[in-house]
């Protein structure tokens, strides 16, 4: 709230009649704040009521920040009857509210968005232990890297590569790797949270959305891939027995 008052008063990004005003200029920034604010409070809450993916998209993110600032700018409509000395109730100051909500909110929302990903990045980097880190062991030595094993969606066999389906805060990559499926899964056997769904597949059952089918086989969602995992007829039951312990 702090940082857009000040950010209001000294860029003044829309041309102002002081005229009009019945406070200050800063109260005036102070109320543009304060309807920013708790529009972001009634943004966060709307969107607790939605299932929120585990994979959190670039998609996701638009359409919360179109919300927040549609809010805002109708927020603001409504408080200009107690900053400005004028007949407010007009349509053309509604669709100039929103207006000035989507020019100065995109701008504000585009740079707290990329400071919030580099702060995140940047504590990641800082903070992260090798010890939580496993260990991918390749035919070819170069091929071979560490990852926190809460990146990885899933792991896909093709014969002796094998594909890792990984993901970093929204964004999702494949890496392809000259090793067996077998081998991944003993390296990657002393974290739980993976499971051989398939004779093909690896998954990590902390990434399933959900399932579909039954006990002739399941079919698994996870957010970021653009296919379904298969379970096949025979895992099925480990496959529930393990995700009663996750």
């Amino acid at each position: 709230m702090v940082i857009i008052t000040l950010l209001e008063y000294f860029l003044e990004p829309f041309t102002r009649n002081y005229s009009e005003h019945i406070y200050d200029y800063w109260i005036i920034c102070l109320f543009h704040a304060g309807v920013i604010t708790l529009s972001y409070l009634i943004t966060y809450i709307l969107f607790g009521f939605i299932p929120r993916p585990k994979v959190w998209k670039l998609k996701n993110e638009l359409l919360f920040a179109g919300v927040l600032i549609v809010i805002g700018g109708i927020g603001n409509f409504f408080v200009r009857e107690l900053i400005y000395d004028i007949d407010n109730l007009k349509w053309r100051y509604f669709f100039e509210e929103l207006r000035h909500g989507i020019l100065a909110g995109s701008l504000f929302y585009f740079l707290i968005f990329n400071l919030n990903r580099y702060l995140y990045n940047s504590f990641r980097a800082d903070n992260s232990e090798k010890s939580n880190e496993v260990e991918i062991e390749a035919y070819v030595s170069a091929d071979s890297f560490s990852i926190d094993p809460n990146q990885i969606l899933c792991v896909k066999s093709d014969g002796n590569y094998t594909e890792f389906y990984l993901i970093d805060g929204i964004n999702v990559s494949k890496r392809i790797v000259r090793q067996t499926l077998e081998k991944v899964a003993e390296q990657l056997s002393s974290h739980s949270q993976f499971f051989r769904s398939h004779r093909a597949f690896i998954v990590n059952i902390q990434m399933v959305k959900e399932h579909k089918g039954n006990a002739s086989g399941y079919q698994l969602v996870i957010d970021g891939l653009e296919f379904l995992v298969p379970v096949s007829r025979a895992n099925v039951k480990k496959y529930n027995e393990h995700l009663a312990h996750h």
